[in-house]
């Protein structure tokens, strides 16, 4: 039996499966004993740590190499003095974020937590009809048997409606839980990184009828509405540093899409951009 890339988890919906190897969407992956897509296992703390939670633009190695991530580069760019961790995850809106935070992550005891994530609440939560805080009008829990299959066949409802417009409460949860992440770090003694949310500028060109991977969730029609949602939900993230004292604030350099292999997921120059900014906040 193929051993699964993911396995349920009752307040998470679903974590990384330790110990897995095997195909990824850009290439070929491992997990740790943790889960997280990176071949070091998690142990005692013994160097400054930082910890990476996002989305697949966070988790996800571009080729055979599990460290062509940006939290790869990261480790890089910060040397042999901190231990970076990925444990960003494929899917995760900042609901299973926050959560994950918590119930999990906490417990490493991270000096650091760069959070990046913008896209994943609109695709999943956002443009979907019916907004609700909690996101129950879009995310079911995985029930039976677990096929690791398309994550979106197993944890997104199926008869979803595209939003008339992107409603302003989207942006208002998306915020709360960004912002809540940031508390309980602030409280844990963690320093909170945010990190603008980069994607391929030819989106803000309004003029495509494709945009990837809308026609693959069944929101074809929603360009606008996407993009409409992606731009608010990326300037919250300054206005939370703005307002919570304590907050890192990181923009990148201009990416061009030529950084990019989609609309949102980093090569391996992209990677390396983003590495190096956070790297700089993080060790000036």
């Amino acid at each position: 039996m193929v051993k699964p890339r993911y396995i349920k988890h009752p307040y998470c919906i679903y974590v990384g499966n330790p110990n897995f190897s095997g195909a990824m969407e850009f290439g070929f992956g491992f997990t740790n004993n943790m889960g997280f897509s990176q071949t070091a296992d998690v142990g005692e703390k013994i160097k400054t740590r930082v910890i990476c939670i996002g989305g697949s633009t966070t988790e996800l190695n571009d080729g055979p190499d599990v460290s062509n991530s940006y939290p790869g580069w990261l480790q890089r760019e910060l040397g042999d003095n901190y231990e970076v961790i990925n444990a960003g995850v494929c899917g995760y809106t900042s609901a299973e974020m926050l959560i994950n935070f918590e119930l999990r992550l906490l417990d490493l005891k991270p000096d650091y937590v760069v959070i990046y994530e913008a896209v994943n609440d609109v695709l999943y939560a956002g443009m979907i009809d019916g907004f609700k805080s909690d996101y129950t009008h879009s995310r079911v829990n995985i029930s039976g048997e677990w096929k690791d299959v398309d994550l979106t066949e197993c944890i997104n409802k199926q008869d979803r409606m595209l939003a008339k417009e992107y409603p302003q409460e989207a942006v208002d949860t998306f915020k709360r839980n960004i912002k809540n992440i940031c508390a309980i770090a602030i409280c844990h003694g963690i320093k909170p990184i945010i990190v603008k949310f980069n994607y391929n500028p030819t989106l803000d060109k309004y003029d495509s009828d494709y945009i990837y991977p809308l026609p693959q969730l069944g929101l074809s029609g929603g360009e606008k509405l996407f993009v409409d949602g992606l731009r608010r939900n990326n300037a919250v993230l300054k206005e939370i540093s703005n307002e919570v004292h304590g907050v890192f604030y990181v923009e990148t350099e201009y990416m061009s899409g030529m950084k990019f292999i989609d609309n949102f997921h980093f090569n391996e120059e992209g990677m390396k951009i983003i590495a190096k900014a956070v790297s700089n906040a993080i060790k000036p």
